[in-house]
């Protein structure tokens, strides 16, 4: 009968080799070849768990068989079981010192877990058995693609793939490979001979719909989702990306119906449950969230992520947020989260003495909240910065939170600069631009003028990093209407003198390829402007990249263009200077423009906790600190009518 089944396998006939090997492990129950041939096609049936009981009792029946040991080895690799998988390959090769494909799992198993020596030492062990063998040049692949080189990991992996094509790690290394290039056409390929290899391989399938999701092929993924939860019963994990990629196609409705079932099984599912009110949203119907946030709080009410997600429905809904708060606090009075929320939105709320006696509650049930540390940072900045100093020096930000590192360092040099202490300050300042936010945009290289001319008509709006300018963008959004263009080429290419394009920033080559344009440049000191844009960060999203000296000398130069043009035709450039008349700036602006500008929309906006951008020659505070880029910047600001000192 063992042949039987061996030959429905080799078939691709899964159903009549399971109903095989059934018959024969319940007529043999201690024949340990029964049990691992019933493995194979529970395997291939998709059915992991199963598979992995079955060659468990053939290795028990049969500890003296390499290949046993070997077959829970790859299926718990395949599963994601490291300390299984390398325990089986072990106990392999110790049956078989020769039995090559223990040490290339063992060797793999190893570099996941990041072990290179470990690695190397077994492939040194395949090479000794084969060096040649297709899973001794696999081994070696990874360990290429372990040290960075991935050109010659691909190299061989495609020897492997021409060596032995029945190898799915090999195609999932390559698909992989091609996915990490962008190649996603040869990835789809790849991996979908893997999947044909090893239909049930978490990793294989994984990677499967990544390429099948990138390429936009949304169908063929739903459709590959729904043949894995056939086989997995309702993964809770598969679960949730079938609904995804429904997001994806439009049918939000059909999305929340996938989730729905789940969350009668459990509704405090911390995954399914933000989906399913995700859903609801997107389908216009964010209400009917609203019982099944109570049957969450109703079995896990001191659960405060669960709050979290009641506040942002009642937002949503239009519900008073505070009503949700006030039940948090009372369902759970000792939550420092709890408080922390509620500091929040008193603050946000303009009550700052409720908002402080929030804080301090928050606080004194966990003393290094970064959130409400902050709030009476903020409360204090104004009237006690001494104090406030004191409340930001107790604040622990976790690892991996850019942002609240970010925030935290920016309040610092603030209060130290409001305190007088610029020297401190000024090192603060410097540990801000070393720590770049991930959305940040790098400099773009100043590009000198070889584009060919072109005849423009229109106005073309920048402003110098560090100058904020929300309040003057809202205005013209709504003033301008149509007139305002998406970027400086619809200019060039309507022709209409009346259009007006925002940029980043200016140089040669864009000045002399938007011949006749006028050009509106935001104004202040340059050595004030990269103050604020090292403390504050600039509107256009440029980060300093840690070199503030390479930053001064990028602003220097795009000013150095403008000046250029300006000393030549002096008028087609016009310069607004937030740090003189704004009344003036403002009605010189709107006649170039064609609007009525309020002065205040010129101004530098503050935020709720009144703190405005450092002030016109504030940057002398620091001329020792930043002498170097000060100096970059001088030529360019006297040469704009500020004075040298």
């Amino acid at each position: 009968m063992s042949t039987e089944i061996t030959d429905a396998l080799r078939r691709g006939d899964t159903e009549k080799a399971l109903a095989a090997a059934r018959r024969l492990v319940k007529a043999e129950p201690d024949n340990a070849e029964a049990q691992y041939l019933l493995g194979l096609a529970l395997q291939r049936a998709g059915d992991v768990r199963g598979a992995l009981a079955a060659f468990g009792r053939a290795t028990d029946l049969a500890p003296d068989k390499p290949a046993y040991a070997f077959a829970v080895a790859s299926l718990a690799m395949a599963m994601g079981n490291l300390d299984s998988a390398e325990k089986y390959a072990r106990l392999a090769s110790g049956l078989d010192p020769n039995f090559l494909p223990a040490y290339a799992l063992a060797g793999q198993a190893a570099l996941m877990r990041r072990d290179r020596g470990e690695a190397e030492n077994q492939l040194k062990l395949a090479q000794r058995v084969n060096p040649n063998h297709p899973l001794s040049l696999l081994l070696e692949g990874h360990l290429a693609r372990f040290d960075g080189d991935e050109e010659r990991a691909m190299r061989l992996f495609m020897a492997v793939v021409k060596a032995d094509g029945s190898l799915s790690a090999a195609h999932l290394a390559l698909g992989l490979g091609f996915l990490r290039s962008g190649q996603l056409a040869f990835a789809q390929q790849a991996l979908g001979n893997a999947r044909a290899l090893a239909p049930t391989n978490l990793t294989v399938n994984q990677a499967l719909l990544e390429a099948l999701r990138r390429q936009g092929k949304l169908d063929e993924a739903l459709a590959l989702v729904d043949e894995l939860l056939t086989a997995t019963r309702g993964d809770p994990a598969l679960v949730r990306l079938r609904a995804e990629l429904l997001i994806g196609l439009g049918r939000a409705g059909d999305a929340y119906e996938t989730l729905a079932p789940l969350l009668v099984k459990q509704p405090d599912h911390p995954q399914i449950l933000p989906m399913a009110l995700e859903t609801l949203r997107l389908d216009g119907r964010a209400h009917e969230g609203l019982p099944l946030m109570e049957a969450a709080l109703a079995k896990s009410p001191r659960e405060d992520s669960l709050w979290m997600l009641r506040g942002a429905l009642a937002g949503s809904i239009g519900e008073n947020p505070r009503t949700v708060l006030d039940r948090w606090v009372q369902t759970v009075p000792d939550s420092p989260g709890a408080w922390e929320q509620m500091a929040g939105y008193l603050e946000a709320t303009g009550q700052p003495a409720a908002a402080a006696e929030a804080a301090q509650r928050a606080l004194a049930l966990k003393p290094d909240l970064p959130g409400a540390g902050l709030v009476l940072v903020r409360i204090r900045y104004l009237t006690d910065p001494e104090a406030a100093l004191q409340a930001l020096e107790s604040v622990r930000v976790p690892a991996g939170q850019p942002h609240s590192l970010r925030n935290v360092m920016g309040w610092r040099a603030l209060l130290l600069d409001r305190l007088g202490r610029h020297d401190e300050a000024a090192a603060t300042i410097r540990e801000l631009a070393d720590h770049p936010l991930p959305e940040e945009r790098p400099l773009p290289p100043l590009a000198p003028a070889e584009a060919q001319a072109r005849a423009g008509a229109g106005t073309v709006l920048v402003a110098l990093p560090g100058l904020r300018v929300d309040p003057l963008a809202a205005s013209l959004r709504e003033s301008l209407a149509e007139r305002l263009k998406s970027g400086p080429e619809a200019l060039a290419e309507a022709g209409d003198d009346r259009g007006v394009a925002w940029v980043s920033h200016a140089d040669a080559r864009l000045l002399r390829g938007l011949q006749g344009v006028r050009w509106l440049v935001l104004l202040t000191d340059p050595r004030d402007a990269l103050l604020n844009w090292m403390v504050f960060g600039s509107a256009q999203g440029f980060g300093l990249g840690g070199d503030t000296r390479a930053a001064a000398q990028w602003l220097h130069d795009s000013l150095q263009a403008l000046l250029a043009l300006s000393n030549q035709e002096r008028e087609r450039v016009y310069w607004l200077r937030r740090d003189g008349d704004l009344a003036e700036a403002a009605v010189e602006a709107g006649r170039v423009l064609g609007v009525e500008l309020d002065a205040a929309v010129l101004e530098a906006p503050s935020a709720s906790s009144g703190v405005r951008p450092f002030p016109a020659g504030h940057w002398r505070h620091y001329r020792q600190a930043f002498a170097e880029e000060f100096a970059v910047l001088a030529p360019v600001a006297q040469a704009l009518g500020y004075p040298a000192e």
